[in-house]
């Protein structure tokens, strides 16, 4: 196996949550694997979902088999401020207050930002047109944060040659996002993390991340965490988990983990 890297930054984002039943439209604390598909589909040229017709856009069936890994480069949630819309969409009801739409919005500190690594085999079409506009630094659509008012850059595309699967049982430090229960903590729990001390480097920030899609087109989810504590992969679980030392750094690789469609 092989695999390239690229740094998606934005200043703002909107990652949308499917299953909240507010007043205000919330947001994801990271970019997860599903918006990274549509913004590699947007560098290729795939169709959306307002082009392909049928219940999956164009760019998840031909992506949907990537093994991606998530870097992002903070550790601790996002400034977020609440934006206030008026929905000219004509999908409002006549409730009061329906024709005004508010958002929760990730602001960067100045910016997002996010190493996206992908594994693949040599013999992938799709990911060496993937990897070749994102070495040309091309892009057939607009990649955006998650709203096209949110328009995000790619840059630091790297093809990297050290690769290999981790070994051995020891705990260490992981260099991505990794799903929960693929891990073990070397602590019996994280009551002993001093989060409020000002010389305190630690964090651990868990969130429930989509991963891919259902059969019916919802997000399938799993906890994810993004720490600075030493972890270590589980044995004997039911489905095979992507661990990979990739130039030194220890990564998580999440889609064939996941049943795909």
């Amino acid at each position: 196996m092989k695999a390239f890297s690229i740094d998606l930054v934005g200043d703002m984002a909107f990652f949308k949550k499917n299953d909240t039943n507010d007043m205000i439209f919330m947001s994801y604390n990271f970019i997860h694997r599903p918006v990274i598909l549509g913004i590699f589909g947007a560098i290729i040229g795939y169709k959306g979902y307002g082009q392909s017709g049928g219940q999956f856009p164009q760019y998840y069936n031909k992506l949907k088999h990537l093994k991606i890994a998530i870097q992002p480069h903070y550790n601790k949630p996002l400034k977020k401020v609440i934006t206030v819309l008026n929905n000219a969409s004509g999908m409002a009801s006549d409730e009061e207050g329906a024709w005004q739409v508010r958002e929760q919005v990730l602001v960067g500190e100045p910016y997002i930002r996010y190493t996206v690594y992908v594994l693949y085999d040599q013999a992938d079409e799709e990911c060496q047109k993937l990897k070749e506009n994102l070495n040309a630094g091309k892009a057939v659509y607009l990649p955006y944060f998650g709203k096209n008012e949110f328009p995000a850059y790619f840059e630091n595309f790297q093809d990297h040659k050290s690769v290999s699967t981790l070994k051995g049982n020891d705990y260490r430090i992981f260099h991505s996002i990794v799903l929960s229960d693929s891990v073990e903590k070397k602590e019996s729990s994280w009551g002993d993390m001093d989060f409020f001390s000002a010389k305190s480097e630690e964090f651990a920030i868990y969130e429930n991340l989509p991963v891919d899609f259902d059969q019916n087109g919802y997000y399938r989810k799993e906890l994810a965490v993004w720490t600075s504590r030493k972890l270590k992969p589980k044995k004997n679980r039911e489905k095979p988990v992507l661990f990979y030392s990739v130039d030194d750094k220890n990564l998580q690789f999440i889609g064939g983990y996941v049943d795909s469609l």
